[in-house]
């Protein structure tokens, strides 16, 4: 089985969450233990979940992140934040900024890719947006 065979069971159990906690997810329901069948299975996931409209990427480059003492120009509601890349380019895009020479799949370069790839927007059944 692929992973997309389980892919609206973890959208669902991974709604919200950051793309760290999306791979952990597919390292959890994944068959596959390498971590180039991981990083397929990882990256299949977030094109069938673009394609599907599950999920949007926020643009690559653009800050929507708000602390106490920092206001971004832009925040998820704005369509300068919707990254409007098709899936499959915007998994090309995600595929080449992958960090070459990961040891495995707990490689501190993979955790900070994670964290600092475009982030996730989850879309609601209703049809509301969901930072994670």
């Amino acid at each position: 089985m692929s992973i997309t065979d389980y892919a609206d069971k973890i959208a669902e159990e991974s709604f919200g969450l950051s793309a760290y906690l999306l791979f952990v997810s597919v390292k959890c329901a994944s068959s596959r233990a390498d971590l180039d069948g991981l990083k397929e299975d990882f990256l299949n996931l977030v094109e069938y979940l673009l394609m599907r409209k599950k999920i949007m990427l926020i643009t690559p480059g653009v800050d929507v992140t708000r602390t106490s003492t920092h206001v971004p120009k832009f925040n998820i509601y704005d369509k300068e934040a919707q990254w409007n890349a098709s899936p499959q380019n915007a998994v090309r895009y995600l595929r080449e900024h992958w960090p070459k020479n990961l040891v495995n799949a707990e490689d501190k370069e993979l955790t900070y890719y994670l964290y600092e790839m475009p982030g996730i927007i989850w879309i609601a059944n209703d049809g509301s947006l969901h930072a994670s």
